[in-house]
C-alpha cells in the first residue's frame, strides 16, 4: 500500500514485514562456467556452458544488479507475489539464465570471445519477463564477471586459430603498407587516381569502347598534374629535359642551315662545296 504511516497491532495479531529497496547483486558464477583443467569432456549438471549461434560451446560469468522499486505499491506487490529476497534471487536466476541462453544463442563464437555481447538486449528480455509478472522488481544492470572462455579441451587449438588469424591480418596490413609505399614511390600522391584511370582505360580498350580516348586523356592529365611524384616524376622530368635538348639542337641546326643557304654567294659556295 502506498503512503503511510500505518498502524499495526502487536504480534501475533499483525506482522511487520520489512522490504529493502537497496541495490541487490545476483552472481551467476557457476551456471555457465567450468574451471576444471582435466577430463575428457564436460559433465552435464556439473559443468555449465552456453551454445553460440554458430554451434560452439562457451563459458561465461555474469552479475545482475536489481532492486525492489520503492515507487507506489511495488513493495506490497513484491511481498504478495514473491515473498522475500531469497525467492526473488531464485526467480531472477532462472530468468537471467534463460535470457542468456537466448542472447548467446544469437551470438557468434568470434563476437563472444571478443566481448561483443549484446547485454542490453539480454537485459531488455529480462525486464520484459519481469514486467509480465508485475512483481515490483526492477533490473538495473547486467555485466560480465569474467572474461568469456572457450572449453578447456580446445583452448590450445582456439589460441592457435586466433594466432593464425592475427598473423594473417598482420600480413595483409603489411602488404597494404608495402603496396602504398611502392605506388607512392612510383607516382606520388596521385597513384590511386592513376591506377583507376589505367584500369578504366584497359577495360574500355579491351571492349573497343569509345570512352577509351577520354580515359587516355585522363591518364595524360594526371601525369601532368603537380601532385605527380616518385619515379614517374623523375622519368617525366628527364623526358622533358631530353625533349628540350633535342628541340634546341635541331633549332641550332636549322639556324645554321638558313645562314648557309641565305648568307650570300660566299656562304652558298661553301654550302655547295
Amino acid at each position: 500500500m502506498p503512503g503511510g504511516p500505518y498502524w499495526a497491532l502487536p504480534s501475533p495479531i499483525d506482522d511487520k514485514i520489512v522490504v529493502t529497496t537497496n541495490l541487490q547483486r545476483l552472481s551467476l558464477e557457476d551456471s555457465f562456467w567450468c574451471d576444471r583443467l582435466g577430463g575428457d569432456g564436460l559433465v552435464p549438471g556439473k559443468d555449465g556452458f552456453l551454445i553460440t549461434g554458430d554451434h560452439n560451446i562457451v563459458h561465461g560469468r555474469w552479475e545482475l544488479v536489481f532492486q525492489v522499486s520503492g515507487n507506489g505499491d511495488n513493495p506490497t506487490r513484491f511481498v504478495r507475489s514473491i515473498g522475500d529476497m531469497d525467492r526473488a534471487k531464485t526467480l531472477l536466476s532462472f530468468m537471467t539464465e534463460g535470457a542468456l541462453v537466448c542472447g548467446i544463442g544469437s551470438t557468434s563464437i568470434d563476437d563472444f570471445t571478443r566481448g561483443n555481447i549484446d547485454e542490453k538486449s539480454i537485459l531488455s528480455l529480462i525486464r520484459d519477463r519481469l514486467k509480465s509478472l508485475n512483481c515490483g522488481i526492477e533490473v538495473v544492470d547486467l555485466s560480465r564477471a569474467a572474461q568469456p572462455q572457450v572449453p578447456f579441451q580446445v583452448v590450445d587449438d582456439f589460441l592457435a586459430v586466433n594466432e593464425a588469424e592475427s598473423a594473417k591480418l598482420k600480413s595483409i596490413e603489411d602488404a597494404r603498407r608495402d603496396r602504398e609505399s611502392l605506388l607512392q614511390a612510383a607516382a606520388g600522391m596521385v597513384f590511386n587516381e592513376l591506377i583507376e584511370a589505367i584500369d578504366c582505360y584497359e577495360k574500355e580498350d579491351s571492349t573497343d569502347d569509345l570512352g577509351a580516348g577520354k580515359s587516355l586523356k585522363d591518364i595524360y592529365a594526371l601525369l601532368e598534374d603537380d601532385r605527380i611524384g616518385g619515379n614517374a616524376s623523375v622519368v617525366i622530368n628527364e623526358s622533358k629535359l631530353y625533349q628540350t635538348e633535342v628541340v634546341e639542337e635541331f633549332r641550332s641546326r636549322s639556324e645554321r642551315f638558313e645562314k648557309l643557304l641565305y648568307g650570300g654567294p660566299h656562304c652558298q659556295d661553301h654550302f655547295l662545296a
